[in-house]
C-alpha cells in the first residue's frame, strides 16, 4: 500500500508540474522577461532571419504582409509606388500582426510587429523590429502572450494584451531589450502613442464577467498612471481598429450604444482631446448609412481620412466608401466611393494605399489625395500578381497590415 500511495503521490506532483508549467504564461506578475530563444530550431530561424536581410529592398514605397495562422512563415511583399512587387521576403513568424487592434507601428526608421504565434497558442512572446533602411530584423522578448496592440516612440516599443480578464501593459526599451509590465483594467483594447505619453482604451468587466465600462487611461513611459476617464457614454464598443492621433486628438469610432438600450446604435466619429479631457463629435459617417461601418481612421495634416464599407449578405459585393473629414469644423468635405470595401490603408505623402476586397479578391490601391478629393491611380490583385493565398506546400495566407517607409 506504501508503494501505491508513493505512485499516487508521484503522479500528483508529476500532473501539477505540468499545471504550472502550462499556466507560466498566463502569470500576471510585473516580470522582467528573459531574451531567451522559445522557439525549437533556433539555427533554422536564424538562417531565414539572414537570408531575408539579403533580400530586403529598401526602395519600396508600401509593404503588405502575408502570414500563415498555422505555420511559421510570413511574407512581407514590398511595392514600388507603381504596385510593382519588387521583393517578396519570407520571415519566420506565424500569425504575423493578426488580429492586431494596432496598425503596425512605424517609427524612428524601425517598423515594429507583433509576431503573435501559432494560432491557438500566441505565445511567441515578442516584438520583431524591421529597420527600414537596412531590413535588418531584431527581436525583442516580452513575458506576454497574445499581445494584440503595439504602439512606437523614438526609444520604446509598448504592447498590450489580457489574459482571464487582467490587462497588461508592456514596455520594451529599443535600444537595450530591457522590458517592464503593469497591469491595467480587464481587457486593454486599443494603445496609442502621443511622444512620451501612452493612452490606453480597456474594458472594465462586472460581476457578470461582461464588459460594464470603458475607460481612457494615460500612462508615462514609466507606465505610472497619469490620468484616466470614464468613456462608456460613448459607447460599447470604442477599443476597435480605427483611430488616428493628430493635432494633440485621439480620434476613434464612437457607436454611442447605451449599455441598457441595444437598440441606440450610432457610428459617430469621435475624439478625445488631450490637453483638456474633452469630447468632441463629427458628423455621422457616410450621413448616418444604416449598417455602414468604418473600418479605418487616418490622420492626414488637419484632416482626417474615414475608410469605410457599405454592408452586403453577399461579401464580394460589398463596396466601400472614403471620406474627408475637416478637423476645425468636424465637417466631410470630400469623398469617394469604390467598388473596393477597405479593411486598412495608410498614407504616404499624398498617398493613401488601401487594401481591401473587391469582388470577392483581394487588391491593393494607391489613390492620389488632392485637396479634400481623392483619385484612384492604380490598383492591383493580389492573385494575379504572384501573390498566391496558399503556395506548393498547401500553406495558406492572409493578408494583415500595411506599413510605408
Amino acid at each position: 500500500m506504501s508503494f501505491v500511495r508513493c505512485a499516487v503521490s508521484m503522479m500528483i506532483v508529476f500532473l501539477l508540474a505540468l499545471l504550472l508549467a502550462s499556466c507560466a504564461g498566463s502569470s500576471s506578475g510585473l516580470n522582467i522577461s528573459e531574451n531567451t530563444d522559445t522557439n525549437s530550431d533556433t539555427n533554422t530561424r536564424t538562417s531565414v532571419l539572414e537570408r531575408a536581410e539579403e533580400q530586403y529592398r529598401s526602395d519600396y514605397a508600401v509593404a503588405i504582409i502575408r502570414t500563415s495562422l498555422l505555420h511559421r512563415s510570413s511574407y512581407i511583399e514590398y511595392y514600388s509606388n507603381d504596385l510593382e512587387l519588387l521583393v517578396a521576403v519570407e520571415y519566420p513568424y506565424a500569425c504575423l500582426d493578426m488580429g492586431s487592434m494596432s496598425p503596425s507601428a512605424v517609427s524612428g526608421g524601425k517598423a515594429c510587429l507583433i509576431p503573435a504565434g501559432l494560432m491557438g497558442h500566441l505565445d511567441d512572446r515578442m516584438v520583431a523590429s524591421l529597420d527600414i533602411e537596412t531590413g535588418e530584423v531584431r527581436e525583442y522578448r516580452i513575458d506576454l502572450v497574445a499581445i494584440d496592440a503595439i504602439g512606437v516612440n523614438d526609444r520604446y516599443a509598448f504592447v498590450a494584451n489580457d489574459i482571464n480578464g487582467v490587462g497588461h501593459v508592456g514596455r520594451i526599451d529599443l535600444d537595450t531589450g530591457e522590458t517592464h509590465t503593469v497591469e491595467l483594467g480587464n481587457a486593454p483594447g486599443k494603445l496609442v502613442c502621443a511622444g512620451d505619453r501612452i493612452y490606453v482604451f480597456w474594458l472594465e468587466y462586472g460581476h457578470d464577467g461582461a464588459p460594464d465600462n470603458i475607460h481612457l487611461s494615460c500612462l508615462d513611459e514609466s507606465l505610472s498612471l497619469r490620468s484616466s476617464v470614464n468613456m462608456t457614454a460613448e459607447g460599447i464598443d470604442i477599443p476597435a481598429l480605427p483611430t488616428a492621433l493628430t493635432g494633440g486628438r485621439i480620434y476613434f469610432v464612437s457607436y454611442r450604444q447605451p449599455k441598457d438600450d441595444l437598440e441606440a446604435v450610432k457610428n459617430t466619429i469621435a475624439y478625445y482631446a488631450t490637453e483638456d479631457n474633452s469630447i468632441g463629435h463629427f458628423a455621422d459617417p457616410a450621413q448616418g448609412a444604416e449598417g455602414y461601418e468604418v473600418s479605418h481612421l487616418i490622420p492626414y495634416g488637419d484632416r482626417v481620412l474615414a475608410l469605410g464599407a457599405y454592408p452586403s449578405v453577399d461579401l464580394s459585393r460589398r463596396t466601400g466608401l472614403i471620406e474627408v473629414y475637416d478637423t476645425a469644423s468636424g465637417d466631410a468635405v470630400g469623398s469617394l466611393a469604390s467598388d473596393i470595401a477597405p479593411s486598412c490603408g495608410v498614407i504616404a505623402g499624398d498617398d493613401l494605399y488601401v487594401k481591401g476586397v473587391a469582388s470577392g479578391e483581394v487588391v491593393l490601391a494607391r489613390y492620389r489625395i488632392d485637396g479634400t478629393s481623392l483619385v484612384e491611380e492604380k490598383r492591383m490583385y493580389f492573385a494575379q500578381n504572384g501573390s498566391p493565398a496558399s503556395d506548393p506546400n498547401g500553406i495558406r495566407y492572409n493578408y494583415s497590415d500595411l506599413f510605408v517607409r
